[in-house]
């Protein structure tokens, strides 16, 4: 997560997500599936999905789709495209 996430990181943070459910909505955003997720935070896969579960809840959202789309007007998108 980037300093200039700040829209996201507050948003996320008004929807009352932990820390480590922030981290994890925000790589959901970026398109890491949840085994990149929990390689990048040392965790495991299954405790990606219950944190997801978790999130969704707080967020009201159904699914990853809907989560990403809940944060899109949020991401900064300045930073170069490096694919």
């Amino acid at each position: 997560m980037t300093t200039t996430d700040n829209k996201l990181v507050q948003m996320l943070k008004e929807a009352n997500l932990t820390t480590k459910e922030i981290q994890i909505a925000d790589y959901v955003s970026r398109g890491l599936s949840n085994k990149e997720i929990a390689n990048q935070l040392f965790i495991t896969e299954k405790t990606v999905k219950f944190h997801l579960t978790n999130i969704y809840k707080k967020m009201d959202v159904e699914s990853r789709a809907r989560l990403i789309v809940k944060c899109l007007p949020f991401m900064d998108f300045t930073e170069p495209f490096n694919g």
